[in-house]
């Protein structure tokens, strides 16, 4: 993409797909026991029943805060949303425009390197399988983007008073559409306040964060005080044995790899199920399996594995050469530092930091109910950080960088159109985690 008005036809390109990907076929959606009992709940919620403050029980054994259901809701009732394809549309919508925040905060506040990865993280979130896929659920996770971006704006801006004010905010919200988001807020908090904590207007912050977290208060009393129906706080603790270690290292390689494989959109196991090999023949072309599936997944693993490895090797030749050549007192200028690119200033505070924190929940879940497994879509509150992160990784290849970048995108398109056309001629995937899709259904 040699000049502007290439990158201006291509995000054109990249918004429309995205747009029409999210939006096609919309009584081909997901819709299971979860999504039955959102969609209920948005319809009576200050109608027939009154407003809660706890949500959906979550994979911790606690109910969620109630402003999962709040927003719900608010989208259903606020613009007469009656049918559960409607209701859809509107998240798919709200997914739509926090890609269109994100090429326009590349274009108008970022320059050179920076604008470039965000232009082409932009550009692969738009077609990617997994985030098309889980915008077209009816859930309120995929709420997240349109925060989650703000919420990164906000914290680039925090050199000036409203800028943290309003990244304390978000990051108070976040967590309270789903807790995963109180898990990102904190790693963003810790890694800006270990290693760039000059540059932050604290008391807007603290402010932001207080104002933010006022809705909480009733929620973090029901989480003191326990539920005899639920998992409160308790247990003795103890001194983990030499096999359980061994158990967290995994829990945290598991994140790093669901980090790649959801910037990827590789992972479509759990949606298809045993259907798997009949998935990746498709397309079929006049009867003929073209397996295009097959041959895109097989580019954009070899893809990241050329980068990825590519990275191992410069970052093994630097560090042999920083030991021969550098005195060892010198070993924190590797640590992030307000020197740092901002764009870089974030990876490791979302594939590291945000890792961590998860896995120490998972440490802590005999005791609190804070605990949990990682699941793949808790990593929709970190948009849009893999998929810059994943053009980061492929363009510091100067050369083949954006050539590479360019045909996993196309491959992105190849399985994500696959997949949603799959979906339709086959009213879903029956017998997998996706199901029967909703206009399959009786009575829908």
């Amino acid at each position: 993409m040699k000049t502007s008005r290439n990158w201006r036809l291509f995000i054109l390109l990249c918004l429309i797909l995205g747009s029409v990907f999210r939006l096609i076929w919309v009584q081909d959606m997901e819709y299971k026991g979860d999504e039955a009992w959102w969609y209920s709940k948005s319809q009576a919620i200050g109608r027939t029943e009154p407003i809660p403050i706890r949500g959906l029980i979550s994979a911790s054994g606690v109910d969620n805060p109630g402003m999962s259901l709040w927003l719900v809701a608010a989208l259903a009732q606020g613009f007469g949303l009656d049918t559960p394809t409607s209701l859809v549309r509107s998240i798919q919508v709200l997914a739509i425009l926090a890609l269109v925040v994100m090429f326009l905060f590349a274009r108008y506040r970022l320059a050179d390197a920076d604008q470039l990865q965000w232009y082409w993280g932009g550009a692969l979130a738009s077609v990617n399988f997994t985030a098309v896929l889980f915008s077209r659920k009816l859930w309120p996770v995929e709420l997240l983007p349109i925060f989650s971006i703000f919420f990164l704006i906000a914290w680039w801006q925090r050199r000036n008073s409203w800028g943290s004010f309003f990244w304390g905010l978000l990051g108070a919200l976040l967590g309270q559409i789903q807790m995963s988001g109180f898990f990102y807020a904190a790693a963003l908090f810790l890694w800006s306040a270990l290693f760039n904590r000059k540059t932050v207007r604290w008391l807007m912050w603290v402010f932001g964060s207080a104002l933010g977290a006022l809705p909480l208060i009733p929620w973090l009393a029901y989480l003191v005080q326990g539920d005899p129906n639920q998992r409160g706080i308790g247990g003795k603790f103890h001194a983990p044995g030499i096999g359980e270690y061994f158990g967290y290292v995994w829990h945290f390689a598991r994140y790093v790899r669901d980090w790649f494989e959801y910037a990827l959109g590789t992972s479509w196991v759990s949606s298809i199920g045993l259907h798997q090999a009949e998935f990746a023949a498709y397309p079929i072309i006049g009867g003929f399996a073209t397996y295009l599936v097959f041959a895109a997944k097989t580019l954009l693993l070899a893809a990241l594995a050329y980068s990825g490895g590519r990275l191992l090797y410069t970052s093994w030749l630097n560090i042999y050469r920083s030991y021969k050549h550098t005195a060892l007192s010198n070993w924190q200028s590797v640590l992030p530092s307000a020197q740092t690119p901002q764009t870089i200033f974030l990876f490791p505070s979302g594939l590291i930091g945000l890792g961590l924190l998860f896995t120490l929940g998972h440490i802590l879940s005999p005791y609190f109910p804070a605990g949990f497994w990682v699941h793949r879509h808790y990593l929709i509150v970190a948009f849009p950080l893999p998929y810059v992160c994943l053009a980061n990784l492929a363009l510091r290849d100067t050369r083949y960088g954006e050539k590479l970048l360019l045909a996993m995108w196309c491959a992105q398109v190849v399985v994500t159109a696959a997949f949603l056309y799959y979906i339709h001629v086959n009213c879903g995937a029956p017998g997998a985690d996706y199901g029967v899709a909703f206009g399959c259904q009786l009575g829908a």
